[in-house]
């Protein structure tokens, strides 16, 4: 089974210049093996090769909001 992935992913400044909003939309129902109990955010600053990831972000709705200060 092809992984699943969040729809309709976004990604902006939050206003302070030091951190960013992540937003999104609940995976295909049809392509989710299971229930989807967190999601994991990785990431990378331009310019640099190593990525960086966030803690686990819960799920406690069908959609959700993450916010990472760099």
């Amino acid at each position: 089974m092809l992984r699943a992935t969040p729809r309709d992913f976004r990604m902006k400044p939050d206003g302070s210049g030091t951190a960013l909003i992540a937003t999104w939309t609940e995976p295909d129902p049809i392509r989710v093996n299971g229930k989807v109990s967190f999601y994991i955010i990785k990431y990378r600053q331009q310019g640099e090769i190593n990525e960086q990831t966030t803690n686990r972000i819960g799920v406690s709705s069908l959609s959700g909001t993450a916010v990472r200060n760099h």
